[in-house]
């Protein structure tokens, strides 16, 4: 064996030592490198929000959904949104449940019944097909679980799309972006209406304030449910003026030009059917009284008294 000369000693194995720290470097990359895809992939899938969906009934509510429909977070817009999310924990809750959960508060807290029957629903997402999905899927859950709690629904949804503009108009009326773009869109049309009468309306009482001038909310939302009709039950005299006028749309027509609406013609007043009958002689006839006064029985005695007689004319003489 020829013996090393110099430092070549100190060399004889450092290049298998290099191979296995290469190896071992390689192997913690990977690893490393794996992690981070995991944890990456676990932020998109459970933690990252894929849309934001804004429910206002007159509590106002949103909640941000992950790719897997599950709720990431929910928050109130209103004070009254508060009360529907008080001590309730939403969080990793799916989409179906979390729906439930809501509208059953809100019914237990008189928000909703069968009068107060409808929801505008709102969804924000970047995904156009997906922003679809949801809103048809949610606007089914809200109608089945009205249907069952309270007997009717009525449920408008839309697409919305939120900037800052939209966020300040929902913080200073404390409704929901969603909302806030519905007036945005009723007022830029129609500019006789308020943005801020109309912002604090509970959506029952906003769609009737649009029914007074003739406006259909559904063409400006979706609509799903049977609890919406536009035709009073019960009109008088005034309401008939008022709609032949065309301030009130009649048999739930959505056309919102005053000239296009026909007058109603009152239909001709008819000859009563009913006659007064004539009157009868009365049945009743007095009876005769039986009672007759009874012959008196007492009779006056004849007098006993007699006066005497006249002397004779002799007597008268003397």
């Amino acid at each position: 064996m020829k013996k090393a000369s110099g430092d070549e000693w100190f060399l004889d194995g450092l290049d298998r030592h290099l191979h296995t720290a290469a190896k071992v470097i390689k192997i913690v990359s990977a690893a490393a490198a794996c992690l981070v895809v995991g944890m990456f992939s676990y932020y998109m899938i459970v933690l990252h929000s894929q849309a934001t969906v804004y429910l206002d009934v007159n509590p106002s509510i949103q909640f941000e959904l992950n790719s897997r429909e599950a709720v990431i977070s929910a928050e109130a817009a209103n004070q009254d949104g508060e009360t529907i999310l008080e001590d309730m924990d939403l969080k990793h809750t799916d989409l179906d449940v979390a729906v439930n959960a809501i509208l059953g508060s809100m019914v237990k807290h008189g928000y909703l019944s069968q009068a107060e029957d409808m929801v505008l629903l709102s969804v924000d997402s970047s995904d156009r097909s997906k922003s679809e999905k949801l809103r048809t899927e949610i606007s089914e859950e809200i109608s089945s679980c009205l249907d069952s709690m309270v007997g009717s629904a009525s449920v408008f949804d839309q697409d919305v799309y939120v900037d800052d503009e939209l966020k300040a108009m929902a913080e200073q009326y404390e409704i929901t972006p969603g909302k806030a773009e519905l007036i945005r869109k009723l007022t830029s049309e129609n500019p006789k209406l308020n943005y801020a009468e109309l912002a604090v309306l509970p959506i029952k009482d906003l769609v009737a304030r649009l029914n007074q001038e003739g406006i259909d909310l559904r063409e400006y939302a979706n609509y799903t449910g049977n609890g919406y009709n536009l035709e009073p039950e019960e009109e008088d005299d005034d309401s008939e003026d008022d709609r032949s006028q065309g301030r009130i749309p009649a048999n739930g027509s959505s056309e919102r030009n005053e000239t296009s609406v026909s007058p109603v013609r009152r239909p001709e007043a008819e000859e009563p059917e009913y006659e007064a009958p004539e009157p009868e002689e009365p049945e009743y006839e007095a009876p005769e009284p039986e009672y007759e006064a009874p012959e008196p029985e007492y009779e006056a005695p004849e007098p006993e008294y007699e006066a005497p007689e006249a002397e004779d004319d002799e007597e008268e003489d003397d």
